[in-house]
């Protein structure tokens, strides 16, 4: 749980260790956000991102 600018959430997702994590449990591993949905945090603006 936090308060992240989406910069912040992307460089964290796309840490080794994280990737590493979600490629050994691919078939398991969820991730939900919870947010306004504006601006940066838009599903329009995520889905161009390869790691989401």
């Amino acid at each position: 749980d936090g308060t992240f600018s989406v910069a912040d959430f992307l460089d964290a997702f796309n840490e080794h260790d994280v990737q590493r994590v979600l490629r050994a449990y691919e078939n398991s591993v969820t991730v939900d956000i919870n947010c306004a949905g504006i601006g940066e945090w838009s599903m329009k603006r995520l889905s161009k991102e390869p790691c989401i």
